[in-house]
């Protein structure tokens, strides 16, 4: 602890656990305190939470000793331990690294958070290693190569965006949709607000002829991210081929207005505005952006 004579107070409490816990432990552990520390003259009897900016002007008393937290301290390390290995064991890494990290602040001595910690930030920086390998393998063409290793990066950190991302574009770019889709899935059940992971799904989708769930699909990555000016240009286009021009005459302005360099869009405008041009035509001057074309070197770090 910071002042070994000292009870650790709510606040401390408060960044070692969720809010339900700390909630609870408010009543038993005492007061919040400025810079999370007691004052040497502290006393449980004074008001309970002070605003940060107050100081403590008041007579205090002392407060017990640290030995006497000893056990608490303990059970809060040993919830800490149990929260991270439930994120363990549904491939949270981060969650879990997190937890373990709170487990050993509370008791150093705990050596199977210690363990376990230093499992999993091994397989963490092992799967970052592992896509930027994979990066470079697909810079030098080499895509089956980039492939296995984003695989592996998957199977040491199930949590890895970059990885699963990757992974789907070569999937994509491969033809193999359905474990495209599969990847984008993943990010979505892990990430609801990655709006990369929408897009590079409405795009596969797209190819495979979805036109409805593509269109879900973009408007759910245009919704988390209204500077997505593909994903906006997609959406009209799959408008179109549904027969609903207006609305895709919204979405290529909307594009437009993102980037006005951007000629497939202005095309497309054009196009719409001149003749009532049929589903088919469009698609044959105005292809979709698919997410394939965005593969690029994007390199994961540890984020630890």
């Amino acid at each position: 602890m910071k002042n070994k004579n000292y009870c650790i107070s709510a606040m401390d409490i408060e960044d070692c656990v969720c809010c339900a816990v700390a909630s609870l432990k408010k009543k038993e552990f005492g007061c919040e305190t400025e810079n999370n520390q007691f004052p040497t003259d502290y006393t449980r009897e004074e008001s309970c939470v002070k605003p940060p900016q107050e100081k403590f002007r008041a007579k205090y008393k002392p407060c017990k000793p640290a030995n006497s937290c000893t056990s608490k301290n303990e059970t809060l390390a040993q919830m800490h331990y149990e929260i991270g290995s439930a994120h363990d064991s549904k491939g949270e890494i981060k969650l879990a690294i997190q937890s373990y990290n709170f487990c050993l602040e509370c008791n150093p001595s705990h050596v199977q958070a210690r363990y376990k910690l230093g499992h999993l930030v091994r397989k963490h920086m092992e799967s970052s290693i592992n896509v930027n390998l994979g990066n470079i393998k697909q810079a030098q063409g080499d895509l089956q190569g980039a492939m296995e290793l984003y695989i592996e990066a998957t199977n040491l950190n199930p949590g890895n965006v970059e990885a699963w991302t990757n992974l789907g574009l070569l999937y994509q770019y491969n033809n193999n949709l359905e474990s495209s889709l599969q990847c984008n899935r993943t990010i979505i059940s892990a990430d609801p607000t990655n709006d990369t992971a929408y897009y590079n799904m409405a795009c596969t989708l797209h190819d495979m002829g979805n036109i409805d769930e593509a269109i879900q699909m973009y408007k759910s990555a245009t919704n988390l991210n209204r500077s997505h000016r593909d994903a906006f240009y997609n959406l009209g286009v799959a408008y179109h081929q549904s027969g609903r021009e207006s609305d895709a005459l919204q979405n290529y302005r909307q594009a437009l207005a993102i980037d006005e360099s951007f000629v497939e869009a202005r095309n497309a405008i054009q196009l719409l505005s001149s003749v009532s041009a049929p589903a088919s035509t469009l698609r044959s001057r105005t292809e979709i952006r698919r997410s394939q074309n965005n593969l690029r070197l994007s390199f994961a770090t540890s984020g630890l």
